[in-house]
C-alpha cells in the first residue's frame, strides 16, 4: 500500500546550490526531517568554505 504524506515543505541551501522537498504524516515530522537536513547541509557548507578558505 502506498504510504501517504499529507504535509511537505522545501528546504534549500544557495551556498550549495541545494534543495529537497521533505514529506511526511504530520507537521513534526515534516519539521523534524527538515531540521536535520539543514544541519547536515550546513556542516558541509562549512567545511566546503573553510577548505577554500585555507
Amino acid at each position: 500500500m502506498a504510504r501517504k504524506y499529507y504535509y511537505s515543505t522545501i528546504v534549500t541551501n544557495s551556498y550549495l546550490g541545494v534543495y529537497k522537498e521533505i514529506k511526511g504524516a504530520t507537521k513534526a515530522e515534516v519539521q523534524f526531517k527538515a531540521e536535520e537536513q539543514l544541519r547536515k547541509w550546513k556542516e558541509r557548507e562549512l567545511k566546503e568554505r573553510t577548505s577554500c578558505n585555507s
